[in-house]
């Protein structure tokens, strides 16, 4: 009877404790509301799962009317991941290995480059573990939806830096910067164009341009870190120093939207390989 009592109480405390096991590793159980989570979880779970592998063409996602429901899915799924993968590298590595699937769901772009871009963050092995062709899957987004999602821009700003151990990765770089370059010309138009036209996004906040811009300058920048010779001097090609001391001295810019130009500034001509004198920072008037 007492062996048979110890066997129950056994087997009682080891189901709780895997419970509690996979609860911890979900972080589901860490405020006060998730038991309504847990709830509203097991609602909308099925048809998370029944739409899973639901696919639409570019035909039916711009069909807003018919597929609102379906868009609206995938929008809340993408979310719900982003924040279950926030600070835990478990999920975090889970989405990584599904990284080609993800990439291919289509509907809710923005919403899927924010979940990815929580993939990278604070996260150093799967930045290391990204390849030329995943790098090269994104850019082809980027071609495809360009001011639609600047968030692509910042997926691929969060792989090429693991900004919490302040560690620009040159491998990342590199696989950036080529596929940059490559499709330069489908991209770049927001940052090839005259001056004046980049100003004038700049000091129009509601400008659809606007984020798209930020994003990619702040990108390059990030391309830029840690004294790449290569990298700055295609970047010296985008902007010069007389460009950028006007956007960073015009007091119609909003300064937050200065911020990406000044790390441009800071790293493509003042913390650079050659130094300031061979990238023409050392030719800047300054008060004696």
């Amino acid at each position: 009877m007492i062996r048979m009592s110890m066997h129950l109480l056994n087997r009682y405390f080891s189901a709780y404790h895997q419970l509690f096991r996979n609860t911890v590793q979900a972080q589901v159980v860490i405020t006060d509301k998730s038991v309504a989570l847990v709830e509203s979880l097991e609602t909308i779970l099925p048809n998370l799962r029944r739409l899973s592998s639901a696919k639409l063409d570019k035909q039916q996602t711009e069909d807003l009317d018919q597929y609102t429901g379906q868009r609206r899915v995938l929008q809340r799924a993408f979310t719900l991941l982003r924040l279950m993968a926030r600070d835990n590298k478990l999920v975090q590595g889970r989405l990584f290995d599904r990284f080609d699937m993800l990439l291919s769901k289509s509907g809710a772009e923005q919403e899927l480059a924010e979940c990815l871009t929580e993939v990278f963050t604070g996260n150093s092995n799967t930045c290391m573990k990204i390849t030329s062709n995943k790098v090269h899957k994104i850019m082809n987004l980027v071609t495809v939806h360009k001011e639609a999602v600047p968030q692509l821009l910042d997926l691929l700003n969060a792989i090429v830096k693991v900004e919490e151990l302040d560690l620009p990765l040159k491998r990342n770089q590199s696989f950036v910067m080529q596929y940059f370059m490559q499709y330069r010309a489908d991209i770049a138009h927001v940052i090839d164009q005259d001056e004046n036209a980049r100003v004038k996004i700049l000091v129009n906040s509601g400008s659809t341009s606007l984020q798209y811009l930020i994003s990619m300058v702040d990108m390059l920048a990030t391309c830029a870190e840690g004294e790449n010779r290569h990298i700055e001097s295609i970047c010296q090609t985008i902007f010069s120093i007389p460009e950028l001391l006007k956007i960073l001295t015009n007091e119609q810019i909003c300064d937050n939207f200065k911020l990406p130009f000044l790390r441009f500034f800071l790293w493509v001509y003042l913390n650079t390989a050659g130094g300031m004198i061979e990238s023409g920072a050392g030719d800047m008037p300054h008060e004696k």
